[in-house]
């Protein structure tokens, strides 16, 4: 399997096991268990292509490998180290729309998952709040940011996000 094929399998690998966008808090005990195997298996992977080639970029595995790889680091919330490396890596990259919008993300979800203040408002997810947003920095200004990274506006994406959880309301965590 090349390996562009092999990041297109883990893309929808992943996107098979968070299809219904549910939150960890909303998933069953096999459903962690299994996201789990999967994120092993999938982050393992991803260091030995950055080890080897660096990052994975879509002149190596295509638009939707590069996608993939993105999401990987994106989803790898128990190696926050290895998220970090991820993005320093795409901060490397050339500044396409499709590499700004997954420093956006990547950057929050790092945040985030330090407890710290998002800087483009594109996490929405918690465990013991899952209804909450973590905190966005300057939020009168995140439309300027989101724009700049190639983002819609914050309240657009708000709504579609309430949409994909189904009905659920969000609300900023304090």
């Amino acid at each position: 399997m090349t390996l562009q094929k092999e990041f297109e399998k883990m893309l929808k690998d992943d996107q098979n096991m968070h299809g219904q966008f549910k939150i960890r808090h909303d998933m069953t005990q096999k459903e962690k268990r299994e996201d789990a195997a999967v994120m092993k298996r999938h982050i393992k992977r991803l260091k030995e292509v950055i080890s080897q080639y660096g990052w994975p970029n879509a002149r190596l595995v295509g638009k939707k490998g590069a996608d993939a790889a993105w999401l990987i680091a994106q989803h790898a919330d128990n190696d926050i180290v290895f998220q970090k490396r991820c993005l320093q890596l795409l901060k490397e990259e050339k500044w396409t729309p499709a590499i700004k919008i997954h420093i956006a993300y990547l950057t929050d979800r790092v945040l985030a998952n330090q407890k710290k203040h998002q800087i483009y408002g594109t996490q929405f997810r918690g465990t013991k709040y899952p209804d909450r947003i973590p905190p966005i920095i300057g939020i009168n200004n995140v439309d300027k940011r989101r724009e700049k990274m190639g983002l819609k506006p914050y309240s657009e994406y708000l709504a579609h996000m309430e949409k994909k959880y189904g009905g659920r309301k969000f609300s900023l965590k304090k």
